[in-house]
């Protein structure tokens, strides 16, 4: 089971973005409940900017996810149109498994 993290769609084409790390544990039991299972298989970023992307905090609960067994790998979701893949390669060498390019 694959999903992303970052969007809060609150009606059609209307968005939040939250990005704290209570926001994306939030996100994260939502997603779990809506796809009736209890572990993710692959749980990808979804457009976060790179200081968004260095939280810590968000990190934090990302590996503690992890470890509980509730996320098994973790991916960041890029738009190819906005990184050269030096870019891309340096991303994923941060601490994330999986890279995915958007076209």
């Amino acid at each position: 089971m694959v999903t992303k993290f970052g969007h809060h769609f609150v009606k059609p084409f209307e968005r939040t973005e939250p990005r704290r790390g209570s926001d994306i544990q939030r996100q994260l039991e939502d997603s779990l409940r809506a796809l009736q299972t209890d572990f993710i298989d692959l749980y990808l970023y979804h457009s976060w900017r790179d200081e968004e992307f260095a939280n810590q905090e968000v990190r934090g609960v990302l590996e503690k996810a992890r470890a509980a067994g509730k996320v098994r790998h973790i991916g960041n979701s890029l738009s190819a149109k906005s990184r050269t893949m030096a870019q891309i390669e340096e991303k994923r060498g941060v601490w994330v498994e999986v890279v995915q390019i958007c076209l």
